[in-house]
């Protein structure tokens, strides 16, 4: 009876994790295609403000439904470090796709950097169009864009390992971390502080080297944590070296945390 039950709730958490997939898909496109339209026509055209806050409530009612569903429980820590509004710069470990999504819940108009692959053909295309965020383009012309963002009080978010981290690489303790320099250039150019934020999923859920089909066994805990800004503070010196040093200051920081 025992393994019954269990594999009777193996089999609803993989339904309802799959029918949570497809809804964020379905609607991010009805929300690009469709709402967004909609919106222009009868009440003119968004600005990019109006798009993210659909966006933010959008996403906040998505993670309400997972946590509703039972298939996570979030606890947020030190959320008093981050000032929404304001014009920081959020740098995270990328450890689940579900990442960019609480940080879009969380903040009604940060921005941050999308793939370009993901502008083409993809269901995320219109809704990326609609909120502005920037395009990997790669070099100085995304810092441009990201400094632009933080000109204007927007929080910007950074995932400096360029790509999710999987499960297995990641050890108890201390870990090494090799981030890109592009969240250096972003602090150089921007003097903005930078707000660490470390997510833990456990069990791990959509990280790399996971199939989206690979439905969590159990409720799967999210931790967020927020640490205190980071300041730093320009010296003349070539900014080949300043980028380096900001860098191996962030790998060690979220190297022992």
């Amino acid at each position: 009876m025992r393994s019954l039950l269990l594999a009777i709730d193996r089999a609803k958490r993989f339904i309802l994790f799959q029918a949570a997939l497809l809804l964020i898909v379905i609607g991010a496109f009805v929300i690009g295609a469709l709402i967004m339209p909609i919106r222009a026509l009868l009440q003119g055209w968004p600005s990019v403000e109006q798009a993210r806050l659909v966006i933010h409530k959008s996403t906040k009612f998505y993670i309400k439904l997972l946590e509703w569903l039972g298939l996570i429980t979030v606890e947020i820590k030190g959320f008093e470090h981050a000032k929404l509004n304001s014009g920081m710069i959020l740098i995270a470990n990328h450890s689940s796709l579900l990442d960019i999504v609480f940080f879009l819940s969380i903040f009604p108009n940060c921005s941050c950097i999308a793939k370009k692959g993901l502008l083409y053909f993809s269901p995320y295309a219109l809704i990326i169009r609609w909120a502005g965020y920037a395009a990997s383009a790669g070099g100085n012309e995304i810092v441009e864009q990201a400094n632009s963002e933080l000109q204007n009080n927007r929080p910007f978010v950074i995932f400096p390992e360029g790509t999710r981290k999987s499960h297995s690489s990641q050890k108890h303790g201390a870990q090494e971390v090799k981030f890109k320099r592009g969240a250096a250039a972003l602090v150089l150019k921007s003097k903005a502080p930078v707000v660490p934020v470390i997510f833990k999923y456990s069990p791990p859920v959509l990280g790399k080297n996971r199939r989206w089909r690979d439905a969590p066994d159990r409720i799967c805990q999210v931790n967020i944590e927020f640490f205190p800004a980071i300041y730093f503070h320009q010296v003349q010196t070539d900014k080949w070296i300043q980028r380096r040093e900001i860098t191996k200051k962030l790998e060690d920081f979220f190297g022992s945390n």
